[in-house]
C-alpha cells in the first residue's frame, strides 16, 4: 500500500508540474487532463495522502494495543517487579514518555532539514527565488511554528510540504483519546471514531459546495478563488 501511494504521489507530482517549464502547448495539455476522466486518477493524487494517514494510525494503534495487551496481561509479576504501570487517562509519566519517542524520531532531521534550507537554499541558487517560495524569507518569521507542529495554521509558507508532518504529529497527539477509548470502553470508541469521520467529510463536502472548489485540488483550470498572482507566476 505505501508502495502504490509512494508512485501514485510522484505521478501525480510529475504531471503537475511538467506543465510549468517542459510543455509547449500547455492550454491543451491542461484541457485534456481537465477533461478525461481516468486522468482523475493523475489530477487527485493528493488523495494519497489519506493512505499514510491510514498507515501511520494503523501502526500506532496496533504496536500500542499488542504492547500494553501482552505485556499487562501476561507480565503482570513483571510489572509490579519493576514497578510498571498500566495506562490509563491519569498516568502522565507514561503519556509524555509515549510523546517524547516520536518527538526523538521527528525532530533531529526536522531541525538538521529547517536550518540547512533556511540558510543555504537562497545562497545556493543563480537566480532569484519568488518570495512565497523562499524558505529565508518565510522560515525565519515562522519557524517556531514548524518545531511545534503547528504550521498549518496562520498562513505559515515555510516548507509548505512539511504540513503533512504537522497533521500526522497533530492526529498522534489526539490517539491517546481513541487508544484508551478504544481499550476501555470499546463502543464508545467506536461510536467517536466513526462521528470523526463522518463529521470531517461532511465539513469538507460544504467546503467544496459553498467555495465552488473544483473536484480535482490541482489548478488544471482557473477557478474564481485562485489566486491570480500564484497562477499567473506558476501557471503562464
Amino acid at each position: 500500500l505505501k508502495f502504490l501511494s509512494l508512485v501514485w504521489v510522484i505521478v501525480g507530482h510529475s504531471f503537475a508540474w511538467i506543465q510549468v517549464s517542459y510543455v509547449e502547448n500547455v492550454e491543451e495539455y491542461r484541457a485534456d487532463l481537465s477533461n478525461s476522466f481516468f486522468s482523475t486518477l493523475i489530477t487527485n493524487h493528493t488523495l494519497s495522502v489519506a493512505n499514510f494517514f491510514l498507515i501511520s494510525a494503523t501502526l500506532t494503534s496496533y504496536t500500542w494495543f499488542n504492547k500494553t495487551r501482552k505485556c499487562f496481561r501476561a507480565c503482570i509479576r513483571i510489572i509490579h517487579q519493576y514497578n510498571l504501570e498500566k495506562p490509563t487517562w491519569y498516568s502522565c509519566s507514561y503519556w509524555l514518555r509515549f510523546y517524547r519517542h516520536r518527538l526523538i524520531r521527528l525532530w533531529p532531521a526536522y531541525l538538521y532539514s529547517l536550518s540547512v534550507l533556511t540558510f543555504r537554499s537562497s545562497t545556493a541558487m543563480y537566480h532569484s527565488i519568488w518570495s512565497a517560495g523562499d524558505p529565508y524569507v518565510q522560515c525565519i518569521p515562522h519557524w517556531w511554528q514548524n518545531i511545534l507542529f503547528i504550521n498549518i495554521f496562520g498562513g505559515n509558507e515555510c516548507l509548505g510540504w512539511t504540513w503533512y508532518i504537522s497533521v500526522e504529529f497533530i492526529f498522534f497527539a489526539f490517539s491517546p483519546i481513541f487508544l484508551l477509548l478504544l481499550r476501555d470502553k470499546t463502543m464508545y470508541g467506536y461510536v467517536l471514531s466513526f462521528t470523526v469521520i463522518i463529521t470531517s467529510s461532511v465539513i469538507v463536502g460544504l467546503q467544496l459546495y459553498v467555495n465552488n472548489y473544483p473536484a480535482s485540488p490541482l489548478p488544471w483550470t482557473r477557478t474564481v478563488n485562485y489566486d491570480p498572482s500564484f497562477y499567473k507566476v506558476r501557471f503562464p
